[in-house]
């Protein structure tokens, strides 16, 4: 009776800790345990992608919140593959928020970002990159949609894999405590 206990028990603790492990690694890609202290969204030509067009108009709409009793200064910068474009100090009141909606011409290519800094640390970015022509982003996007497949297709393959193994661990578990109860 007692070793049928143990495979029970262990059988029960290998499949646990593989449903705990595949759920940290979903909440974690999911990014669900972040907490921020703004939002910046990105109109320009994809922004699922991060990616922008040469010379269009970029409008970002940021809401910065202060969840603290006093008040805070950040600064909004928006830096162009290392030309700062926008540089801006924003007040925020005690416990409150602020709403910023800035528009500004993508006129340079490569890498583009928007950080709200508090005391020189950054708070929260957003990135994406400018290219020249509406062709050459339409070709970087169908690439990131490749790899996106791809990951998504190889974490499926994880997670089956996974639950075969624990799937395993719980059959010949279950093996050896019938072979006992049997001899």
């Amino acid at each position: 009776m007692l070793g049928s206990r143990k495979a029970v028990s262990s059988s029960i603790v290998a499949l646990t800790i593989i449903v705990v492990i595949l759920a940290i690694f979903v909440i974690l890609s999911a990014g669900l345990l972040t907490f921020k202290t703004s939002v910046i969204k990105a109109k320009i030509y994809s922004p699922d992608n991060n990616i922008g067009v040469l010379n269009e108009e970029g409008v970002f709409d940021i809401t910065i919140e202060n969840h603290v009793n006093t008040t805070r200064t950040f600064a909004v910068i928006i830096d162009a593959d290392g030309h700062v474009l926008f540089n801006e100090t924003v007040a925020i009141g005690a416990v409150s928020s602020r709403n910023l909606t800035i528009t500004q011409k993508l006129i340079f290519t490569g890498l583009w970002a928007i950080e709200l800094q508090e005391n020189g640390r950054i708070i929260d970015s957003y990135s994406f990159t400018t290219l020249t022509n509406k062709a050459e982003a339409d070709m970087q996007i169908n690439q990131l949609n490749n790899v996106r497949f791809n990951n998504n297709l190889s974490l499926a393959a994880t997670i089956i894999s996974s639950l075969s193994l624990g799937v395993s661990i719980y059959v010949v578990l279950k093996q050896r405590r019938t072979s006992k109860n049997s001899s």
